[in-house]
């Protein structure tokens, strides 16, 4: 059918014989029986799902060193990221607290000897609202800088949660593993 054809079909039915129907092209088009429309819908709510998942992911999860382990008997001290302007260092230690460890920050205590060092990094992200994006933790050996284990969780602005529950998210994934080698 041309294009002039549909559109005189759809502004003024058929004709046909004497009998003017009023079915327009509109409607011939948008039925589900018709494979091409059929295969539109299908490619739509395909493309719906797709970016509906994607918006709304989220990961976690953790690494800890073969032969290293977690230990609740060492002291822990929390380095104050330079550009963190939110207090992420606060919520990491009182996390960790919550853990059972032996947690301090920089910015609380200087003076106190630790064990292992933590380092952080959080990206904040603007939706409406600033929100923590992803948080990463990795645990430092105090004497040689060696990596003993890492933490993450990444949220997006869909499935986006408090700080402390993100915080909270990594270092259970953190743990999840420490619990395992332990065994």
């Amino acid at each position: 059918m041309s294009f002039v054809r549909s559109l005189r079909t759809y502004y003024f039915g058929k004709c046909t014989g004497s009998k003017l129907q009023l079915s327009s092209a509109l409607s011939e088009n948008t039925n589900p029986s018709n494979p091409g429309v059929l295969v539109k819908y299908i490619i739509f709510i395909s493309s719906a799902l797709f970016l509906s998942i994607v918006g709304c992911s989220s990961t976690m999860g953790g690494y800890i060193v073969p032969g290293e382990s977690i230990d609740r008997n060492l002291v822990y001290m929390v380095e104050k990221n330079a550009i963190d302007e939110r207090g992420l260092d606060e919520i990491i230690s009182h996390q960790l607290k919550k853990k059972g460890l032996k947690v301090y920050t920089e910015s609380t205590d200087t003076s106190k000897d630790y064990d292992v060092k933590i380092v952080y990094g959080g990206q904040w992200q603007w939706d409406v609202t600033w929100y923590l994006l992803n948080v990463d933790i990795r645990f430092y050996e105090k004497e040689s800088s060696l990596l003993l284990a890492s933490a993450y969780s990444q949220r997006t602005s869909l499935v986006r949660k408090k700080p402390s529950e993100i915080v909270n998210e990594a270092i259970s994934a953190l743990f999840t593993l420490n619990n395992k080698e332990e065994r």
